[in-house]
This record gives C-alpha cells, sequence and structure tokens, in this order.
C-alpha cells in the first residue's frame, strides 16, 4: 500500500510514501484502488493550531507515472470544511482510479464510479 499525500512544501507535487518512507515524488501520475484517510487527532490539531500538517491521505493499490485524458470531477479535503474527502460535495471514502496532475485528485471515468 502506498500514501499519497499533497507537499506542503513543493507547490503542486505530490509525495508518495511506502512504509513510512517517501519514495516519490511526482505532479502527474495515476492511482488504483484508493481508500481516503483523514487522522482525526492531525486535524483536530489543524482546527486548533490553524496550521496545517499532513494527516489526510490518499491510499491505494498501485500508481503510475503519466495521467488518463478522462479526467471526471476534483475531489478535495479542507479540515476546516469536514472531516472527509469530498467529490462535488458529496463524502466519498473509496474509488477504483483517480488521477493527480495540476496539483489537484480527479476521479477518473466518474459517470461509471458508482461509490461517488
Amino acid at each position: 500500500m502506498f500514501q499519497i499525500y499533497r507537499n506542503l512544501h513543493q507547490g503542486e507535487k505530490f509525495s508518495i510514501r511506502e512504509r513510512g518512507r517517501v519514495i516519490d515524488r511526482l505532479t502527474d501520475f495515476t492511482a488504483e484502488g484508493i481508500t481516503f484517510t483523514v487522522s482525526k487527532s492531525g486535524r483536530d490539531r489543524v482546527l486548533r493550531e490553524r496550521r496545517k500538517n499532513v494527516h489526510a491521505f490518499v491510499v491505494c493499490q498501485s500508481w503510475s507515472k503519466g495521467i488518463v485524458n478522462l479526467l471526471g470531477p476534483v475531489l478535495m479535503y479542507n479540515p476546516y470544511l469536514a472531516d472527509t474527502f469530498m467529490c462535488d460535495g458529496v463524502p466519498i471514502s473509496k474509488t477504483d482510479r483517480v488521477a493527480f496532475t495540476g496539483g489537484r485528485c480527479y476521479l477518473i471515468n466518474a459517470e461509471s464510479n458508482s461509490n461517488v
């Protein structure tokens, strides 16, 4: 399993972590077998200190460089608005595939995704 999170210090890059170590930092890639996780204690610390920290992850089974052209809606996480990842205002906990590009995370083939 891999954990993907927005790198707070490198602009549009995302860090990919495996077994606690960052193995790559990428801008454009896709991931499959997705589960979204948010650390409650990490979010509580953000709310209390009003300062960003890494506490929300896209957990995936596999990833590959490059993206596809079938981008769907943007997936977002804002600790000040919700305690989960959101897609078009609806909470989302898992999906099949996502694409990362331009500092954002997108559903791929969203119309065939039944988890949204």
